[in-house]
This record gives C-alpha cells, sequence and structure tokens, in this order.
C-alpha cells in the first residue's frame, strides 16, 4: 500500500493533474507468472481516484485503502510463503472502479485480445499466445 490523494482517475483529471496515477493512493503487486514452459514476472498497480471505494486484496486481508487521512508511510508486505493464484483467481476488487496499471513480461508469439479504447471488464482476457 502506497498512501496518497484521492484525485479524479478521469479524463479531465488526466488533464489537469498528468501524473495522477503517481500522486494517488495505490496498492502495487509484483509477481512472477507460470505458464507451463514459460515464466516471467508481473507488476499491478491498482490506483485508487475521487468517490472510488476500496481496494480489497482477496489474498491479504490487511491492506486498507481510501483513508480520509491517509497513514503517511507505505506498508510494504514480503510474503515469506507466496500466494499461490492460479490462473482465473481473484486477485482485487475494486468498489466503484478506479484504474489499473499493468506491466508483465510476455511471451514472443503473443497477441493483444483487446486495443487502445476497449471496456475491459473483470475476467477478460487482455493477451493470447
Amino acid at each position: 500500500y502506497i498512501p496518497g490523494a484521492l484525485l479524479p482517475n478521469t479524463p479531465a483529471g488526466f488533464h489537469w493533474v498528468p501524473s495522477v496515477l503517481c500522486l494517488n493512493e495505490r496498492v502495487v503487486v509484483l509477481g512472477q507468472i507460470h505458464d507451463g514452459d514459460w515464466c516471467g514476472n508481473i507488476g499491478i498497480a491498482m490506483v485508487g481516484g475521487t468517490l472510488t471505494g476500496r481496494i480489497v486484496l482477496y489474498f491479504d486481508s490487511r491492506i486498507q485503502t481510501n483513508f480520509l487521512n491517509p497513514p503517511e508511510y507505505a506498508v510494504h508486505r514480503r510474503y515469506t510463503s507466496h500466494p499461490l493464484l492460479r490462473k482465473g483467481t481473484l486477485l482485487s476488487t475494486f468498489y466503484w472502479g478506479s484504474s489499473v496499471a499493468l506491466v508483465m513480461d510476455v511471451p514472443r508469439e503473443t497477441s493483444f485480445a483487446v486495443k487502445t479504447g476497449d471496456v475491459v471488464k473483470a475476467g477478460e482476457a487482455l493477451i493470447t499466445y
């Protein structure tokens, strides 16, 4: 958990505050993907915003978000036994939505299942390989 503001995550918000994703509170999860013979790294940043609800991690209920007066410190947890999340397992929920930044290694033969501007719903594939 990284404390921060709760500024709007909207096109207007990005126009007035281009670095809004860096300023708002967020939960960042780093991990590894193992799929058959292929493995890679993944980073997911779930970013809060104005009028959005809290962020819940299903594998760690100790993480709390959406404070009116956020703590002035970040919560860093390194898990001694890594949570194993199988393909399709729920990682997190936003109550009332927000923004997600996803960075990951992908196999060479990857193609995108969505294009810029598409609405992506929970459980929908982003890539195929």
